[in-house]
């Protein structure tokens, strides 16, 4: 008898269910995760670094940030729970704001390892392939992909003032877009590509502008002798919301595009800033100073129902939506007796005798250089557990499509993702994995020809590290 699996696509649910921050309630400035109520603060990037720029990949299910070591800025990447934490990058120089390109296969950021100034970089989602796009003397910052993937937004002083430049994905057709007296900076893309948000003072103060993707149509949308800053499009394009303050202190407020409709939301005095909107627009997640420090706030679109997220001693700021996660169901079949196995689908409740109500008492065993017993499935791992007759369970939870696992050197038992990965294209996209040696059992080992949703598998490595699973494809 063997392993079988199926997937109730029928059953897709889309939810955003995480906030990631920063906080400095620990004494140094740290990643955070939380529900979306602000329940549940953990702390994820305990590694005694100051820690900055969080970004969810687009599936949702890592964080890529930067870490401070030795005063500089490297890039790392971990899951949303914390786990799988390493280095992307470690170069003298420093390398800061990391962006994902939409698919999650790349990462581009901004580097100061080469002489002259900072340099955009675009390097796999591992940290393998890291490649220099720009390549001048001048200070290039900010790199932000099109949400097609084909074209990356940035700016430079190359031309003697901050610009906005467009370049392909691989650096190709360099082109400056703005080319006025003044800096321009904070760009974003709206939504469907056609148009960029950003910010200019060649008014003489700091404006909201927008202007087609080829820098055509440049129009000021916000003329006060005010300073407006952090513009960013709602999910759908149709509202641009930023910070301004032409009334004093810094408040949020919203505009449509052309300009039109604009409103004050903030009832804040002391200041508001970087707001940001949830994917379905409905809610309006930002950090406000109050009572000496920031906290997190979230509030209604209208402004309305302002609620404290975080409430602590500390300095809560970068809030950032998790994107929409998917929820599923998958159903599993197990043989009697032994079997392989893990979790295809990240859940609340990880208990073996919730989960597998028919399973053996006391038979749950995890592997790290020796067998351990547990009570919980943790996803990402793999499990022997024992059955008294064959059966079948229904799991609900989170799709995962990417997870990174620490593997010790030699044999390792992994667990599985959401959708099967080929064996040949998880080696190739893992170098530490020895070919030929990743098994499955099923009453029997034989070598497996892919990664099948929750089962799992030994593999054995030429050393310790991070291994990736990933179907980008699915």
């Amino acid at each position: 008898v063997i392993w079988l699996y199926f997937l109730l696509v029928s059953s897709w649910i889309f939810s955003q269910e995480k906030i990631a921050f920063v906080s400095d309630r620990s004494g140094i400035d740290e990643i955070y995760i939380m529900n979306i109520d602000g329940s549940d603060q953990i702390i994820l990037s305990t590694n005694f670094h100051e820690n900055w720029f969080p970004q969810f990949s687009p599936s949702g299910s890592q964080i890529v940030f930067v870490s401070q070591h030795h005063r500089i800025g490297e890039i790392q990447i971990m899951n949303t729970d914390g786990t799988g934490n390493y280095h992307l990058t470690l170069q003298n120089g420093g390398d800061y704001f990391p962006n994902f390109s939409p698919d999650g296969t790349h990462i581009v950021f901004e580097a100061n390892r080469d002489v002259g100034g900072s340099e955009i970089y675009l390097m796999e989602v591992n940290g393998e392939n890291q490649t220099n796009l720009t390549n001048d003397s001048a200070i290039d910052q900010f790199p932000q992909f099109s949400p097609n993937g084909e074209q990356i937004i940035f700016i430079s002083n190359r031309d003697g003032n901050f610009e906005i430049y467009i370049m392909d994905a691989n650096g190709g057709n360099q082109t400056n877009l703005t080319n006025d007296p003044g800096d321009d900076m904070m760009h974003q893309f709206s939504p469907n590509g056609d148009q960029i948000v950003f910010v200019s003072s060649r008014d003489g103060n700091d404006e909201i502008y927008i202007m087609d993707m080829n820098g055509e149509n440049q129009m000021n949308l916000t003329i006060n002798d005010g300073s407006d800053l952090d513009p960013a499009f709602s999910s759908d394009g149709s509202t641009i919301i930023f910070i301004s303050n032409r009334e004093g202190n810094y408040g949020i407020y919203t505009l449509e595009p052309d300009g039109s409709n604009l409103t004050y939301l903030s009832t804040n005095s002391d200041g508001d800033y970087s707001p940001n909107y949830s994917l379905d627009r409905t809610k309006i997640l930002y950090q406000s100073y109050i009572n000496g420090n920031y906290e997190l706030f979230m509030m209604n679109a209208d402004g309305t129902n302002q609620i404290n997220l975080t409430n602590d001693m500390g300095s809560d700021k970068e809030p950032r939506f998790q994107p929409y996660v998917v929820l599923d169901s998958i159903e599993l079949e197990y043989m009697e007796d032994w079997n392989l196995v893990s979790l295809p689908l990240v859940i609340e409740d990880q208990e073996y005798e919730f989960l597998f109500p028919e399973s053996i008492e006391q038979t749950l065993f995890s592997f790290d250089e020796i067998y351990v017993q547990e009570t919980e499935i943790i996803f990402g791992n793999g499990y022997w557990l024992r059955f008294n007759s064959s059966g079948n369970i229904l799991i609900n939870g989170v799709i995962i499509n990417e997870w990174i696992i620490e593997v010790n050197h030699g044999w390792n038992l992994i667990g599985s993702i959401t959708h099967p990965i080929e064996i040949e294209d998880l080696l190739e996209e893992n170098e530490l994995i020895i070919p030929g040696t990743v098994f499955e059992f099923n009453g029997s080992y034989v070598n497996a020809g892919s990664i099948l949703p929750g089962k799992s598998y030994w593999l054995r490595t030429f050393e310790e590290g991070f291994i990736i699973l990933s179907s980008q494809n699915q």
